[in-house]
């Protein structure tokens, strides 16, 4: 992991949230991937806040799209690992920060992520 991957995929990253395009969002994972997010064991109990498969978390994520119409992320700070990067970011419809750690395969899709919220 290099800081140029990480904020070049981080700006990509967050583009594609704000254009609400759940298929260039998913362009980022693998098909295996799984998020493990307290939002999803909010919105979802019997996950216990994992969500897995790419099919499963689409459903997910395009909930949540309907929900949050005004959805719009903006960056604040990008940090590397050795095969993660976190993205900290403002998430502008909530006023909410958050930083999420994706780790990544050989082919620099992320495999999973987890999400901390403020």
């Amino acid at each position: 992991m290099n800081k140029e991957f990480a904020l070049k995929f981080s700006r990509e990253w967050v583009e594609s949230w704000n254009s609400h395009d759940i298929d260039l969002i998913l362009s980022h994972y693998t098909e295996d991937f799984e998020i493990e997010s307290p939002l999803a064991k909010q919105r979802f109990p019997k996950s216990d806040g994992l969500i897995k498969g790419k099919e499963a978390v689409k459903e997910y994520w395009t909930w949540g799209l309907e929900l949050n119409p005004d959805l719009e992320f903006e960056i604040i700070d990008v940090l590397c690992g050795v095969t993660t990067i976190s993205i900290y970011y403002l998430s502008k419809s909530s006023n909410v920060n958050v930083v999420e750690m994706m780790t990544f395969n050989e082919d620099s899709k992320v495999i999973k992520a987890t999400v901390n919220y403020s």
